[in-house]
């Protein structure tokens, strides 16, 4: 065992890395794998970042094991004695749990020999264990490191989301959205001249069938983008929708979202005088964490 930690010690100073110790969250309402592999997860995150040397897992259960120790019945001041034996110079730990709908992660970077709180970081989202596991411990390992975000705003508009960078199948015959700020369908001349002749009123809107639900894009919502995109959307007699432009937009992800969410939505069609017709209105679609 002293042979191993030697070996440990003499990786990390070798690469001017800090050894570190990742224990398993306190489990607050999540499956048992489930918050493993969140840990697991950090733990890779901060390999990326490679400020550290993350101590192997099953290190950290062998000395578990051999101080005859669980991870459930072990204080934090128990745990700063662990990461002394596995040679550790600061140690995470953190809880993950969900209250409501939001899923949430605390975690706390401390030094294993003054047992000094070094630094914190926090995530909370609503859109389930995916967005937790792929962005929040990202963000996570970014804060621990005292390192922002390597992807800046302006860097996202040549990373949009695979759905909006793909070709389109010969037979849809809807336009690429990448980088555009309106899009229209032209699959006949009569439905592009229905679009120019729209009638001014009309005495009841076009309603979604189904929530207009856009996918927030991870590299959005790892930067924190929020925001309000507002569409012109022509809706044609038939509730689909033709035509449409960013009225009020904001950045080239979340209108390009907006878009396509729109774009795939079916409408029942506005009505005037009893008969259905197409009609130009103004939808937001409102983007927040």
């Amino acid at each position: 065992m002293t042979k191993h930690l030697t070996l440990l010690l003499f990786i990390g100073l070798a690469w001017g890395q800090t050894t570190i110790a990742v224990f398993d969250f306190e489990n607050n309402g999540l499956g048992k794998s489930e918050a493993r592999q969140l840990s697991t997860r950090l733990e890779s995150e901060l390999v990326k970042v490679g400020k550290y040397n993350v101590v192997e897992r099953g290190k950290i259960d062998e000395i578990l094991k051999e101080q005859k120790l669980q991870i459930s019945g072990c204080v934090e001041e128990c745990l700063i004695d662990v990461g002394k034996l596995l040679g550790a110079k600061q140690i995470i730990l953190g809880s993950v749990g969900k209250l409501g709908s939001v899923y949430t992660i605390s975690v706390k970077l401390v030094d294993a020999n003054s047992g000094e709180l070094l630094k914190t970081s926090d995530f909370d989202t609503e859109r389930g264990l995916g967005a937790l596991l792929t962005v929040g411990m990202k963000k996570v390992a970014l804060e621990i490191a005292n390192q922002e975000s390597k992807v800046s705003p302006n860097e996202l508009k040549d990373r949009a989301i695979p759905m909006l960078g793909k070709s389109l199948n010969p037979k849809d015959t809807h336009s690429d959205l990448k980088g555009s700020s309106s899009w229209f369908r032209s699959d006949s001349i009569e439905k592009s001249l229905e679009i120019g002749t729209y009638p001014i009123s009309y005495d009841t809107a076009p309603v979604a069938l189904t929530p207009i639900k856009p996918d927030y894009p991870i590299e959005a919502e790892l930067i924190g983008l929020t925001g309000v995109v507002i569409l012109q959307v022509f809706i044609d007699k038939k509730g689909d929708v033709l035509a449409m432009e960013v009225l009020k937009g904001h950045h080239e992800l979340l209108n390009e979202s907006a878009m396509v969410a729109v774009r795939e939505t079916k409408f029942k069609p506005a009505i005037h005088k009893g008969i259905s017709i197409g009609v130009w209105v103004s939808i937001p679609i409102n983007f927040r964490l």
